[in-house]
């Protein structure tokens, strides 16, 4: 289920080229593409898909409390469950204080491999 095959893009969103072609994702590289694409959209950026983004920048000018880290989890949580991307059971968001002004949204999925993949979001709050 978490080793789908896409087109391989960057962070910066543009498409990867491998000898002249389109190259293609490998492994766990497509949930990673999708997690980061989720994480770090806001709403309604995908219009057809109103629920994707995970509107971290929505936490801006928040204080760091337990509070905003748990809006931002959970925030971050709902954007990858949406559609059913991910299982709810296999995706585990945790926010941690790392800054004065920053929580890292430190993410776990478990793709069925020995180690889950982790991926840590970090959120500035300024």
């Amino acid at each position: 289920m978490y080793n789908e095959r896409d087109i391989k893009f960057s962070k910066n969103g543009d498409i990867v080229l491998k000898g002249g072609d389109f190259d293609v994702t490998k492994g766990t590289e497509s949930l990673e593409q999708d997690v980061y694409n989720r994480a770090k959209t806001n709403n309604p950026d995908w219009y057809l898909h109103d629920g994707i983004g995970a509107d971290l920048e929505d936490l801006r000018g928040e204080p760091n409390t337990r509070e905003v880290g748990e809006r931002g989890a959970s925030s971050l949580f709902s954007a990858l469950t949406y559609g059913d991307r991910i299982n709810a059971y296999d995706v585990k968001v945790r926010p941690v204080p790392t800054k004065a002004n920053e929580i890292t949204l430190y993410t776990f999925i478990n793709t069925g491999e020995s180690k889950p993949l982790m991926m840590p979001f970090k959120v500035n709050l300024e």
